[in-house]
């Protein structure tokens, strides 16, 4: 699910650089308390809904036409995601389209339900960038603002649309004051962080108070910590590039997260659940929130309670909500995270192949023997 990589962010931007060492150990109970909260807490939808009989049967009904249409457009956001990240990469190297869509597979799809959910994700994708030329600092800036620009048209895109499921009138009464509250809290963050993001001033303050929360390194004077930051921050605009470039990545990840909800409201519809654009994007934003409950890769479990429960607050019944959100999941986070995982072993076998090839001639140099010449007769 392209929503799911809005996630626990700040956290994996450190970690870009290297792969999160998490134990094995550390790991299983943390996916095996994720499978027992998931099992709870599907367990207690299923029952609400009727019981695994008519959960059972509302999946039966669905119809495959829609299935397939739901595959088509995640395909078309993960297609996007690529598109968003080539355009941020060119200002280091040069991104093919092929390697730009299989990334956003590993950073979507696979880390999405990684134990460090998705710094994982992340790390490799920064690994592959470094192979082709990218230095760490630009790797980490340009995966930070693929992440950047998703939560902000998130954002943007929730509080537009609580507006609208206001104008309406979809919203019940009860819930209209605390949403437009959300909503503009949501605008105010928007506006508030665009503004100090432009300031190298900005950048400045955060290198200073980076390197005093560092205490046990060397202390470094403020002046070069203030050098140090300018540059990022330099460095950083060359990445999202002039206004017109910034208003073209804004569009890309804004139409990949369309594409994402359309993926449910077409699960949706194939589970035989018809509601309108504002409700599906309610259900969105909440299945975002839950993914982020910590401990849990990818919300397992828990999204499959949101979505449904969003939707029963609408008048649907739980048996299809929850049918609906099982196919969401099953095709928006469950599928890219497999095709991710076979990006990850292609992308691997074509570097040790590349490494191979490159040794081919130096290993031949040095077993070829030294070529000796007879005297010449006196």
């Amino acid at each position: 699910m392209a929503l799911g990589s809005l996630r626990s962010m700040a956290g994996a931007f450190g970690h870009t650089a290297r792969r999160p060492h998490i134990s094995s150990r550390a790991a299983l109970w943390r996916w095996i308390l994720g499978l027992v909260v998931a099992v709870a807490v599907v367990s207690v939808v299923v029952n609400a809904g009727g019981g695994l009989a008519d959960a059972e049967a509302a999946l039966g009904r669905t119809e495959a036409s829609w299935v397939a249409v739901a595959v088509l457009v995640e395909a078309i956001s993960y297609v996007l995601i690529g598109v968003h990240l080539r355009r941020l990469a060119r200002a280091s190297a040069p991104v093919s389209r092929r390697l730009g869509i299989g990334l956003a597979l590993v950073i979507s799809g696979f880390g999405l339900l990684t134990p460090a959910s998705p710094a994982e994700g992340l790390a490799i994708a920064s690994r592959q960038l470094r192979q082709r030329g990218f230095d760490q600092r630009r790797a980490t800036l340009t995966l930070g603002f693929t992440q950047w620009f998703s939560m902000r048209v998130f954002l943007l895109v929730a509080a537009v649309n609580v507006l609208v499921a206001v104008g309406i009138g979809d919203l019940p009464a009860t819930d209209v004051l605390p949403l437009l509250a959300v909503a503009s809290v949501g605008f105010v963050l928007l506006v508030v962080t665009a503004h100090f993001a432009r300031r190298r001033s900005t950048g400045e303050l955060a290198a200073v108070l980076l390197g005093r929360l560092r205490f046990w390194r060397p202390r470094v004077p403020n002046a070069e910590r203030r050098a140090a930051g300018a540059a990022w921050h330099q460095q950083a605009m060359s990445i999202v590039g002039s206004p017109t470039n910034r208003v073209l990545l804004v569009g890309l990840a804004a139409s990949a997260l369309l594409a994402d909800m359309g993926c449910l409201w077409a699960s949706l519809t194939a589970a035989g659940v018809h509601v309108g654009g504002d409700v599906v994007i309610l259900a969105a934003t909440a299945s975002v929130l839950a993914t982020a409950i910590p401990l849990i890769p990818g919300g397992l479990g828990i999204v499959e309670a949101v979505i449904p429960a969003v939707l029963h607050h609408f008048g649907v019944p739980l048996d299809a909500a929850l049918a609906g959100a099982v196919i969401y999941r099953v095709v928006g986070t469950f599928l890219p995270a497999t095709v991710g995982v076979l990006v990850i072993a292609g992308l691997t076998l074509v570097h040790r192949h590349k490494r191979a090839r490159e040794a081919l001639p130096s290993r031949a140099a040095g077993n070829q023997a030294p070529v000796t010449h007879a005297p010449l007769p006196e």
